[in-house]
């Protein structure tokens, strides 16, 4: 079946204006929405360009530092084979 990738827009979506913290302008970077604390972004450079964002609250229990680490953790493991690409040239013998 061909389910699509999850990371590719629409093929009829057009193309969305990046905000200047890298987000979407129909889908901007929500705050964390604290009185208490203020927004962290945790930019991760990629190898192959752009970077991935990570917004934490600072500051953290250290019960709640668990709970994202671990929700991260969890994606991340859940969603490697859907969000990653194998080098070229490279092929799973159960897809050949």
């Amino acid at each position: 079946s061909d389910e699509g990738d999850p990371c590719d827009p629409e093929p009829d979506a057009p193309a969305a204006d990046q905000g200047s913290n890298g987000t979407t302008a129909s889908q901007p970077m929500p705050l964390t929405d604290s009185e208490t604390t203020k927004d962290w972004d945790l930019n991760i450079p990629l190898v192959s360009g752009g970077q991935a964002v990570l917004r934490i609250p600072i500051p953290l229990s250290e019960t709640d530092f668990e709970l994202v680490k671990a929700v991260v953790n969890a994606n991340l493991d859940a969603l490697k084979q859907s969000i990653t690409r194998k080098p070229a040239g490279t092929e799973d013998p159960e897809e050949a």
